[in-house]
């Protein structure tokens, strides 16, 4: 088939393959995605080839994509992305692994069937397993358009057995170009066999706060912020068990947590056990539109980052360069991907060893005493709205899919 014939308004069709994806309009699953989609779409015809989930439409267009979602189970059943992702779902729930094999037929049914009715100019392929397997099992069978695979980090640093290691470096083979968004990722992608000068480094951006006149709401003194999916790498476990030897110095503190995740009850509980939980507050998911008023009035924005025991790690941490847009200051857990987050001359004060209650217990205390200087706050605000805008991300993509264009053209 000759992949260089179909356009939409003279734009070339884009298909992209994601997991995670908005289900519905302010869904509160990451939707970092659907961002990238809508910044590429005054360039590109873009056509998303995602899973369904309870209450979300089989097709529909959100915001000018086309969003087409394959069922791989009863109605009931199909529960193995959402809620903590693909990994967590299957740690958590082993009954699950039962769901992965349709799951993959079903994606590469209709993956097939996108390409062979739109010919799209390329495909962006978000996540090495399990978009792009499916991808390399369909190229032993289908010629397929010049593919781009981006790893978001849990594809990359997990999966570590030997066939998962096999897995991911035949899937890099069949990759035009693959990005990372993170400079650490890059190294661990070539260890893969992924080649230097088809490798980018481009992280998703975020949106920076719009400025507003009037007067600034007020921090809340003592109050701790913690923003993401209850996953173990997050390491909030450890930011909890901290919490006795914060009060000791500040019998005010609290501890705000917005996200949701399958460790949510196990974290409740814990903080039941260290008699803690009337200082936290479990506000469970909200919508990116809320969070703006939280990274504004809390004192201190908290991301103890760990390795999880299967090896994923945070592939950049988006929502800590979101609370340094808002001034809000931070401390995260030291993971490879804090190199491009943090400055270097700001990490000893802003970063915590992984999973060291103790430091993070003092460290805390140390910033809620207003040891953060107003130089700190500025200089990670700078970094964050000049390395990581969606004008950037947005450059940065095109260029790769423009050479992806290029690729489709030769004779």
């Amino acid at each position: 088939m000759n992949y260089k014939t179909k356009k939409a308004n003279n734009k070339p069709k884009l298909l992209v393959l994601a997991s995670t994806y908005p289900r519905w309009e302010n869904d509160h699953e990451p939707n970092f995605v659907h961002k990238l989609n809508q910044q590429l779409s005054d360039h590109y015809d873009i056509t998303v080839v995602t899973s369904i989930a309870p209450g979300a439409k089989p097709e529909e267009t959100l915001d000018s994509i086309k969003i087409k979602r394959f069922r791989y189970a009863p109605r009931h059943l199909e529960t193995l992305v959402y809620g903590g992702g693909i990994l967590t779902n299957l740690r958590q729930h082993k009954w699950k692994w039962v769901l992965v094999l349709p799951f993959l037929v079903a994606m590469a049914i209709r993956t097939r069937k996108e390409i062979k009715k739109q010919a799209p100019i390329a495909i962006h392929c978000h996540w090495i397993i399990p978009q792009g397997l499916v991808l390399w099992l369909l190229s032993l069978f289908l010629k397929l358009p010049p593919v781009l695979i981006t790893s978001h980090g849990a594809d990359l640093f997990s999966l570590k057995g030997s066939a998962g290691t096999w897995i991911k470096r035949k899937t890099l083979q069949i990759a035009d170009a693959i990005s990372v968004v993170s400079t650490p990722m890059k190294l661990a992608a070539s260890e893969l066999g992924a080649h230097e000068n088809a490798t980018y480094i481009a992280p998703m951006g975020f949106e920076f706060p719009e400025p507003k006149k009037g007067t600034l709401p007020k921090r809340t003194p003592s109050e701790v912020l913690f923003v993401g999916r209850l996953v173990e790498k997050k390491g909030l476990k450890y930011l909890i068990e901290a919490i006795p030897q914060i009060l000791e110095k500040v019998p005010d503190f609290t501890l705000r947590v917005i996200g949701d995740g399958p460790e949510r009850s196990a974290l409740e509980a814990l903080a039941d056990n260290l008699s803690v939980a009337e200082k936290i507050n479990f506000m469970g998911a909200l919508p990116q539109t809320e969070l703006p008023s939280y990274y504004q009035t809390a004192s201190l924005f908290c991301a103890p980052f760990i390795e999880a025991e299967n090896g994923d790690v945070e592939g950049l941490g988006l929502v800590t360069l979101e609370a340094m847009s808002f001034k809000c200051p931070v401390l995260i857990g030291d993971v490879p991907a804090i190199a491009d987050v943090i400055p270097a001359e700001h990490r000893q004060t802003c970063i915590a060893s992984p999973k060291n209650r103790n430091e993070i217990a003092t460290k805390i205390i140390r910033k809620l005493a207003r040891n953060t200087s107003e130089e700190e706050i500025t200089n990670l605000k700078a970094h964050a709205m000049d390395n990581f805008s969606w004008d950037a991300s947005r450059n940065t993509y095109l260029k790769i899919l423009a050479s992806l264009e290029k690729h489709n053209n030769k004779p």
